[in-house]
């Protein structure tokens, strides 16, 4: 490991309970001299947020963050969306200063969370700023228009740019222009720890469970394997779909499901805070499905989602629509990509429980497409690449070749 990251002193802002502020978090802690994170809960979670801050892995300061949340159906929620945001920069502030600490470099991940690192960065917090763009919405919307001129803004102003996605970085550069290849762009796609790599044999998992988890609103899809379940029980009459997961399209989906007759087949966790907890219940699965609506103001199709990952991290074949991660998936044998349609959701599900060896052959690739992106292979190369940037930035602007 560099010694300017194992002697370093790290912020990471983001959004508390997603994939990447802890698997960033978790990756750093043991590898930094110093590391801090600000995760602020997100307008529509229930959960508290946290402010830590570690002294080579051990916890030395751990606040409670509160909740904002705000139900989608309040007459209030749209105007306190506004609130909210105004309301972080402050909150971001606030915790830094509880800390007493200053960083060599910060991570901001997401577009809202880097405008606050770079805040940060000109109050003299942060020495360095690390963009992790995690989405880029096309769509010509109001909050969309805002949404860029921020993320340009995030860009322009960065050291370095982490991109989630190649999409991301293409999507960005047809609209601003720029130079792809430019060492500040760096894609870091997104990951887990090595730790989370589960792998049951055939033996050991329930041969006729299908595994959904994630945010449930429409995006999501789930709504087409209802649909498409009637076609599955007709080979396969004993499948059951865990549902792991919550969000503002959960009331319509379990109506559907009751409608359609399916409640027996449709087990809904609801939010399930402990991540061994998520693992054992999907890992015992035998398929994860991802049925993102190929539309143009879903983020999955520049982005690159969490959820088609962690199934492989537990060894499931996923089978998901034609998005562009769904076709690296099947191009991978992972998993199977489809249109959006129920009938070849149905085929492909039926497919993978009735052929033994089919589906043996799938979780193999699954779990080797996992293993090559555990954060440790991940974030080393990219870790390895941005303080090289810095440094040549420290360089270029006469400021000495290394921290402070």
């Amino acid at each position: 490991m560099c010694s300017k990251l194992k002697n370093g002193s790290i912020l990471v802002l983001g959004q508390a309970f997603t994939s990447r502020t802890e698997t960033v978090e978790d990756y750093l802690r043991f590898r930094c001299r110093n590391l801090a994170t600000i995760a602020l809960s997100g307008i529509r979670q229930r959960l508290w947020g946290r402010c830590s801050l570690y002294e080579k892995g051990k916890p030395i300061k751990v606040f409670h963050l509160p909740s904002f949340c705000v139900p989608r159906s309040s007459s209030l929620s749209k105007s306190f969306i506004l609130f909210y945001f105004l309301l972080q920069p402050f909150l971001s502030l606030f915790y830094m200063l509880r800390l007493r600490t200053k960083s060599h470099f910060a991570i901001g991940i997401s577009t809202f969370y880097a405008f606050m690192a770079i805040l940060l960065k000109r109050l003299g917090f942060v020495n360095h700023v690390v963009y992790y763009s995690i989405d880029y919405y096309p769509q010509h919307t109001f909050m969309n228009r805002l949404f860029r001129a921020l993320d340009k803004f995030c860009y322009e102003n960065s050291d370095v740019v982490w991109n989630l996605s190649t999409a991301i970085s293409e999507t960005r550069h047809n609209r601003l222009g720029g130079n792809l290849k430019d060492q500040k762009n760096i894609i870091v796609p997104l990951t887990y720890s090595s730790k989370l790599l589960t792998f049951r044999p055939l033996e050991e998992i329930e041969r006729q469970s299908i595994a959904f988890i994630g945010t449930l609103e429409k995006l999501q899809g789930l709504q087409l394997l209802i649909k498409a379940m009637p076609e599955v029980l007709t080979y396969l009459p004993n499948v059951i779909v865990k549902v792991i997961g919550d969000g503002p399209y959960a009331k319509e989906l379990k109506e559907l499901v009751s409608d359609s007759g399916l409640n027996e087949h449709f087990h809904f966790y609801g939010f399930v805070k402990k991540e061994s907890d998520v693992i054992d219940v999907v890992s015992r699965c035998a398929v994860g499905v991802a049925p993102f609506i190929p539309v143009p103001e879903n983020n999955a199709l520049t982005a690159d989602p969490g959820k088609p990952k962690f199934y492989a991290f537990c060894g499931l074949p996923i089978v998901i629509t034609k998005i562009p991660s769904g076709l690296l998936i099947d191009k991978e044998g992972a998993g199977i990509a489809i249109e959006y349609d129920p009938h070849e959701l149905a085929n492909a599900v039926i497919r993978l429980l009735q052929d033994a060896r089919l589906l043996a052959r799938y979780r193999r690739n699954a779990n080797r497409f996992a293993q090559s992106y555990t954060s440790e292979r991940i974030f080393r190369d990219a870790f390895k690449t941005t303080l090289r940037c810095f440094q040549e930035q420290d360089l270029r602007y006469s400021q000495g070749g290394g921290y402070k």
